[in-house]
């Protein structure tokens, strides 16, 4: 597959694209189609012109709350690290749950010869409360069949229900909520999904370098709706059980690091796998939950954060591109913020971080019983 990269001006911005080759020249259509969306995404006077960057200050990271300066590494490990963590939790993120203490995993289904004969799928069960009727999410799984040792592994969550990130017809397909778009009709999967996201999702390539891939549907977390803080983690475990949330408990994109984190818990126990070298990966809003994830669970190895955007990895203080009103106002979701104010967005800019990301208010709950996927009953314990 061939990709290509642009930088096109659009209205006076410009825009960096990177799109891969499309048939029957048809590659011009899609670029002036994608031009057009992301030009309009944006809110009016967001800047995409390099020279009207103004100046701009970073706090230092070196530097305690107090002044004083880090001078050497336990001052980061033992004080400093944790004052920066606290900022993101109490102003962007939120404060997420511990572990749920009955939380156990069933393997649903496992093919020794998957993707003719390369790889060993599994599919595995995490009850989050140990029951079946409780909070869950299903991870897709696939090890190299070719590996002597236990093997490094790739972790994300995917956009589109695990069956579309390859064709295989062993992955059990997602009847979860899922948000509008190709294949997806009056919010749920159709059979055009399955594979949808092969592109994005190079499987068999990752096999091939002797690792192993596992992913994650997020909407079985927490489904990507205004009111999808109902239907998942957040109405049962940890703040907000009660009904009511405080400005700085956890927000979606909390939820999903968290879950990020509770796969982990069950690749760490997987003898075919090294769970210490395990990788979390990510694009755009799960760009940045790949990255809230690696900040607060120091077990994951790497993270690999695609276009995070703001609240990610682009600088709040630098006016470019992506711009904290379009973050707040286009994701409905309780989707990843701690209060609901831009006040409070402009403020934790201002004075604590280099990336900001405000959160939505919370209140009541409800849950659906678990992860919807057509297949087998869970067939044995991991």
């Amino acid at each position: 597959m061939t990709f290509r990269s642009f930088r096109v001006l659009c209205g006076g911005r410009t825009l960096d694209l990177t799109t891969r080759t499309l048939p029957d020249g048809k590659l011009e259509q899609y670029l002036v189609e994608l031009v057009e969306e992301k030009a309009s995404d944006q809110p009016a006077g967001a800047n995409y012109d390099e020279m009207k960057v103004p100046a701009y200050t970073l706090p230092d990271p070196l530097r305690f709350a107090d002044g004083n300066p880090v001078q050497a590494a336990w001052d980061w490990t033992g004080k400093r690290r944790a004052e920066v963590l606290s900022l993101f939790q109490e102003h962007i993120y939120g404060r997420s749950a511990p572990p749920p203490p009955g939380m156990r995993s069933v393997v649903a289904e496992t093919d020794p010869r998957a993707l003719g004969g390369i790889a060993t799928r599994r599919q595995v069960l995490v009850l989050l409360d140990g029951t079946e009727r409780g909070p869950a999410f299903e991870i897709l799984l696939y090890v190299p069949n070719a590996a002597t040792k236990p093997v490094p592994a790739f972790l994300g969550l995917n956009f589109s229900g695990n069956h579309a990130v390859h064709p295989d017809l062993g992955i059990r397909f997602s009847t979860a909520w899922m948000r509008d778009g190709t294949g997806v009709v009056d919010h749920r999967a159709t059979a055009a999904t399955r594979g949808k996201d092969t592109a994005a999702w190079p499987v068999e390539r990752i096999l091939d370098r002797g690792y192993a891939l596992a992913t994650v549907y997020y909407g079985d977390i927490e489904p990507d709706h205004p009111e999808g803080w109902r239907e998942g983690v957040r109405s049962r475990i940890g703040p907000g059980t009660s009904g009511r949330f405080a400005p700085d408990d956890w927000g979606a994109i909390g939820a999903w690091a968290w879950g990020l984190s509770r796969a982990l818990d069950v690749l760490a126990r997987d003898p075919a796998l090294d769970g210490r070298r395990v990788a979390v990966i990510g694009h755009s809003r799960l760009g940045k939950t790949a990255l809230w994830a690696g900040a607060l669970d120091e077990r994951f190895a790497m993270v690999v954060s695609n276009n995070s955007g703001e609240g990610g990895a682009a600088l709040a203080r630098r006016r470019f591109g992506e711009t904290t009103e379009r973050i707040t106002t286009a994701f409905r979701t309780g989707s990843a913020l701690a209060s609901a104010s831009t006040r409070t967005a402009r403020t934790t800019c201002r004075s604590t971080s280099t990336s900001c990301w405000p959160s939505s208010p919370r209140a009541r709950s409800t849950w659906r019983a678990r992860p919807r996927t057509s297949g087998p009953t869970p067939a044995a314990s991991f």
